[in-house]
């Protein structure tokens, strides 16, 4: 259920609140599981009280994105109002068969995601004439990390301190003009899941404080970056893959990068207008 914190007025679902805030409000998300998929064309912050480990988003049957972030304006210009999501587990349905994407950015929108975990998507970002800022995010076993369509080459995509692990098929896939910088970020597969043959498609990559998977040895990223290699996942000293545990064993060589320690609490927002969600009911 969810509160307008003032009237107590229920909601049982994000959209029905998402419908009702104004501009650079906050809607504030309590522990549950919540099946539906988001259009957010107000720059507002939408932020889970207790972190991905409690608040998952679930995608609903027949929709192809989760989470659509798009200015109605289509405003082009440097200083684009920001649209933030914070603290979230976003989960593909099992019973989707067509390609799903967890985030599209679109139409000059410009999307802040932190504290994020991206699970078994297709496209884990989607943007067409949109950029983002992605922190302290895990991307897990994703077809696609990026995909870039039409962009402005003046507005580099930022990543950084994530966990990119398991990807069947490309880091990026861009328009020859989109730049994606990654800081401090973590990208490894399992030994049993090859990388494609291109794994970087575009532009060339950034890389700062970075450590990348041996097998992408052959991928020369842009000149003046800053990583490593490490031979794959089971080099990482992640306490429990398989369990989808991200966290780090004490002698792991990655203490320090990615995402893997991120936070589990959101931090409270102030704003004019504050909604706060519960348990969503059956109903």
């Amino acid at each position: 259920m969810l509160f307008r914190s003032s009237t107590l007025l229920p909601y049982k679902k994000i959209n029905k609140a998402v419908a009702n805030v104004i501009a650079l409000d906050s809607i504030l998300v309590l522990p549950g599981t919540y099946q539906e998929s988001l259009v957010l064309e107000k720059p507002i912050n939408l932020v889970s009280t207790s972190g991905p480990d409690s608040t998952r988003i679930s995608q609903e049957p027949l929709s192809t994105e989760l989470v659509k972030i798009s200015d109605p304006d289509f405003n082009t210009g440097l200083n684009l109002p920001k649209y933030l999501v914070k603290g979230f587990t976003l989960v593909r349905n099992p019973q989707q068969q067509a390609q799903s994407t967890a985030f599209k950015v679109e139409r000059g929108a410009s999307a802040v995601l932190r504290n994020i975990v991206i699970d078994s998507f297709s496209f884990a970002i989607s943007s067409y004439y949109g950029y983002y800022e992605v922190f302290n995010t895990i991307f897990n076993n994703n077809e696609y990390v990026i995909a870039n369509d039409v962009a402005s080459a003046n507005r580099p995509n930022i990543i950084t301190n994530a966990t990119i692990v398991n990807t069947r098929s490309n880091i990026t896939w861009s328009n020859t003009v989109v730049i994606n910088k990654f800081y401090n970020t973590v990208i490894l597969n399992k030994p049993t899941i090859n990388f494609s043959s291109s794994p970087f498609s575009g532009p060339k990559v950034y890389f700062y404080n970075s450590v990348i998977d041996s097998r992408l040895q052959s991928y020369v990223p842009e000149t003046g970056s800053i990583y490593s290699y490490l031979t794959n996942t089971d080099s990482a000293g992640f306490v429990n893959l398989d369990s989808k545990n991200f966290r780090l064993t004490n002698m792991s060589q990655l203490i320090g990068k990615g995402g893997v320690s991120i936070d589990r609490k959101s931090t409270r927002l102030n704003s004019s207008h504050e909604w706060i969600s519960r348990m969503p009911s059956s109903a």
